[in-house]
């Protein structure tokens, strides 16, 4: 925690604090952000009338991934801080959150090594900043083209059984019924078999 307490700061004096963090414990990493060093927090508390004023500086090392090529790069994190606190009614003030959400909301949804990053090969998956490949497909319309099949063999389906030239596709996977069983289809539901 980081609890400054009122009474310990007087008013129109600048107090500098400082303190150390363990970004496990405050639950700060994300799957492509890794804290090398603890996360040290270096700034001065002035009071004034019924306010506080929290300024400073969130340093550390980290380890970031690249979102697209899974390069893995070390850099310094320098997060300035301006907080300001109502302190009337209050014995002490706790800034953990807040200082936490400085670093939050710093980091981006998709971090990328560099805006040109080609990313990996999806076929051989080469690092396509480091090395050309020989794989023939282009890159450009592969990550849905599975998908896009399966859509439009459902449809080519489903409108030949409109046009009543095939039986119905749900009905098509299912062996014909033995005897003594009966075939039953619910609206709403896949077909199956009942003794």
């Amino acid at each position: 925690s980081m609890k400054l307490k009122i009474a310990d700061i007087k008013e129109g004096v600048p107090v500098e604090v400082s303190k150390d963090y363990d970004t496990k414990d405050l639950d700060m990493e994300f799957v492509d952000l890794h804290y090398l060093t603890p996360l040290k927090m270096k700034g001065v508390v002035e009071r004034g009338i019924d306010t506080l004023f929290f300024r400073g500086r969130l340093t550390s090392q980290v380890e970031r991934t690249c979102g697209r090529c899974l390069k893995k790069i070390d850099e310094s994190m320098n997060r300035p801080f301006d907080l300001i606190y109502e302190t009337k009614d209050r014995l002490e003030i706790e800034t953990l959150d807040d200082l936490r959400d400085v670093v939050m909301l710093e980091h981006p949804l998709n971090y990328v090594c560099k805006g040109s990053c080609k990313g990996l090969c999806p076929h051989c998956g080469v690092n396509l900043n480091e090395t050309s490949c020989n794989c023939s497909e282009p890159l450009s319309n592969r990550p849905l083209e599975i998908l896009k099949k399966m859509i439009s063999k459902r449809r080519e389906e489903n409108e030949a059984y409109r046009a009543g030239s095939t039986q119905d596709p749900s009905l098509q996977a299912l062996p014909a019924p033995r005897q003594g069983h009966r075939l039953v289809r619910c609206p709403g539901r896949p077909a199956h078999r009942e003794d």
